[in-house]
């Protein structure tokens, strides 16, 4: 994974030379992806420096009041710079922003700060002002300034479905975590620090990574979960409780708990990325710490066997 060049929540950039993407993926997902790859040949091709625009709509409200996102703004530029482009923006998305036309973003943004050549985009994309801004719009502008327009056929699921916005929503409802992972082309992913909890785990021998949920994220569906946790630049599989906690204190507050298997070190303060693999049981109460300790133990029998079906020996750990 090469260094990326990142300008966070700002719109003071000036780049020449450029083939660009942008939008506001939420979600990065599978569809994405192919933009990335077709936006780095195109680049490749022209010698140009290769840039992916992401709108910053954490929280989702300018676009869908309301609703939660599937990536923060951490998240998704951890998921874009996987894909190693050169240069990754992520840009405020304002009511100012909101209210910019498709020529006013074209002009100042595509053209004055990042001197666009190639504008690789998908074949449906709509932007700007009341969504004036599409493929016809932009091959007419592309003639009349001189940059070229690439658009790129939406992508399909294994099942034949379009990935839109809806399918993946859908498909965390579900709590097919696997399913998710083949929309996205990657484990659906936290991204926190890791803090102090109640360390009940660790009086029956199963000490807990603990991350905060994030106010504007979308959970998966509450319950136990195979996961992977890269901490401390190593990868860990593992067994993390996403939800209330009602066998200990009843509290309507959210958790993400994780025990990491074969694990010892200390990382409070540390940032823990957590993919979340593969749905084992919903959220159980029991009588005390000890029912707890020998359904854990179940759990992670479970896991052991889920994992023992996936290839990690390729996995590259991301800091």
């Amino acid at each position: 994974m090469k260094t990326v060049i990142y300008f966070e929540n700002t719109a003071s950039f000036k780049l020449d030379g450029t083939c660009v993407m942008f939008g506001a993926f939420n979600g990065f997902h599978l569809g994405h992806k192919a933009l990335v790859s077709r936006m780095k040949e195109e680049a490749a091709q022209g010698k140009y420096t290769s840039v992916v625009l992401s709108f910053d709509t954490e929280p989702f409200d300018l676009l869908y009041p309301g609703e939660l996102v599937l990536d923060t703004k951490q998240e998704k530029a951890y998921q874009i710079g996987k894909q190693d482009p050169d240069v990754m923006i992520s840009y405020p998305f304002t009511e100012a922003t909101k209210a910019m036309s498709a020529e006013q973003f074209l002009q100042e943004v595509l053209l004055d700060r990042l001197g666009t050549k190639v504008l690789v985009i998908g074949r449906d994309y709509k932007f700007g002002r009341d969504q004036e801004g599409d493929l016809a719009f932009l091959e007419e502008a592309g003639r009349k300034y001189g940059f070229k327009v690439v658009a790129v056929d939406m992508v399909k699921s294994g099942q034949g479905e379009l990935i839109t916005h809806k399918l993946l929503y859908d498909t965390i409802e579900s709590g097919d975590m696997e399913r998710l992972h083949d929309l996205l082309g990657h484990y659906y992913t936290s991204i926190g620090i890791v803090g102090h909890g109640m360390e009940n785990g660790r009086k029956v021998g199963m000490p807990t990574a603990n991350q905060v949920a994030g106010d504007h994220k979308k959970l998966v569906p509450l319950g136990v979960y195979a996961t992977l946790s890269f901490v401390n630049d190593g990868l860990y599989k593992g067994l993390t409780n996403i939800g209330k906690r009602p066998s200990v204190d009843d509290r309507d507050q959210i958790t993400i708990e994780s025990f990491i298997f074969d694990f010892c070190q200390d990382i409070y303060g540390k940032t823990e990325i957590l993919e979340v693999c593969k749905w084992i049981r919903g959220t159980q109460k029991f009588a005390n710490l000890e029912e707890v300790k020998q359904q854990v133990n179940k759990d992670i029998e479970n896991i052991h066997d889920f994992f023992e079906k996936i290839d990690l020996t390729k996995r590259e750990v991301y800091k």
